[in-house]
């Protein structure tokens, strides 16, 4: 039995946000659960589906609040990957 590894995908681009969700889903022990556009609608994705990977840019502006998602993360004793 594998065991799936979820994704949630966070960037402003949704063209970019599209490519990698092909590409991961071409792995069949990965799923992309969700997507994101900003920090806000992250953290909210991060409570409601619980993902086992956030992949997001770190040069993001600090309007994303990538001390916030990694204090989510924390308190679920998640992997977080930035890219």
């Amino acid at each position: 039995m594998t065991t799936i590894t979820n994704i949630l995908l966070v960037d402003d681009h949704p063209m970019l946000r599209k490519g990698l969700r092909l590409l991961i889903e071409l792995e069949e022990d990965l799923k992309v659960i969700g997507e994101a556009n900003d920090g806000k609608e992250a953290i909210e994705r991060v409570r409601e589906l619980a993902p086992d990977i956030v992949s997001f840019k770190i040069n993001k502006p600090k309007t994303f609040k990538k001390q916030v998602i990694f204090k989510e993360y924390l308190i679920c004793n998640k992997f977080l990957l930035m890219v």
